[in-house]
């Protein structure tokens, strides 16, 4: 596998470039590496989810799979309904009617109503993996 380079967005929105690899992990509850993936820098993320998730099911018995937007394909859905797990997925705009718009005033109504979904609630822990690892391998 030949290095080569990348440019992606933070979890603070500020655009990071490097030159090398990066390493996929699944993590369990705590914090704990349970699988990983070794790819190319420029090999988007959301292509490593489902081998990612076939191999963490073959180690573990895990019932959630927690992903951010990037992840919003219906072959990933697909996938972690197949493995047994409840995928739980954020939706990216592109794949909701009304898009942004409709995302924030359905997110709006649910603090306004004090709601929250047991789903949101799991959801927020699905900074795991870059608690682990906070930067990316490189050269």
């Amino acid at each position: 596998m030949a290095a080569n380079s990348a440019k992606a967005r933070n979890a603070k929105g500020h655009k990071e470039s490097w030159i090398g690899y990066k390493l996929h992990l699944d993590v369990a509850d705590g914090d704990i590496p349970v699988s990983c993936l070794m790819t190319s820098a420029s090999l988007h993320d959301s292509q490593v989810a489902i081998p990612l998730a076939t191999i963490t099911a073959q180690r573990v018995s895990n019932c959630y799979d927690l992903m951010d937007s990037a992840y919003d394909a219906p072959e990933i859905w697909e996938t972690s309904r197949a493995l047994g797990h409840v995928p739980i997925i954020d939706r990216h705009p592109r794949s909701v009617t009304g898009g942004k718009i409709e995302i924030a005033a359905q997110a709006l109504a649910r603090r306004h109503a004090n709601y929250r979904l047991a789903e949101d609630v799991r959801y927020n822990e699905r900074s795991a993996p870059e608690r682990v690892i906070s930067s990316p391998i490189s050269d």
